[in-house]
């Protein structure tokens, strides 16, 4: 069975439960860390033994070559982090919701690459999440909950 390499982006209290995760399962392979805080990229790392720590998520993206990074930031920067990640063809599993309002979603359909996004995991599978703008069967991105 395949392992996959996962990118964290954010390390407070949400990222350091998705690092936690991530690191028990045994599909998965937590390869960086990813914060502007360093006191808490710092206990993060040490915590769960990566060294792989950033500042900058292009770089982290580039040097680690995650299959999937998890974005458990602050709302604002649910988006523009999401896009960063898809435009460098990695999967991104995001925290909701994935903006603040609809008009960025407009645009997250345009992406290049064949890298996917959800917008609210728990409600992915309901009516009204299948049919929202934004939610492909390809699994665009979207905003909302």
């Amino acid at each position: 069975m395949k392992t996959y390499r996962v990118a964290i982006v954010g390390c407070g209290e949400r990222g350091t439960a998705a690092g936690r995760a991530y690191h028990a399962h045994p599909r998965t392979e937590v390869v960086g860390l990813c914060d502007l805080d360093r006191k808490r990229l710092g206990a993060l790392g040490d915590e769960l033994g990566i060294a792989a720590r950033y500042e900058d998520l292009d770089a982290m993206i580039v040097e680690t070559k995650p299959d999937i990074v998890a974005i458990s930031t602050g709302t604002e920067f649910h988006h523009p982090l999401s896009m960063r990640a898809l435009e460098h063809g990695v999967h991104v599993e995001v925290e909701k919701p994935i903006c603040v309002d609809y008009t960025p979603t407009k645009f997250s359909r345009r992406r290049p690459s064949a890298a996917s996004g959800w917008r609210c995991h728990q409600h992915r599978w309901r009516t009204h999440a299948r049919h929202a703008p934004g939610n492909s069967a390809g699994g665009s991105a979207g905003c909302g909950t």
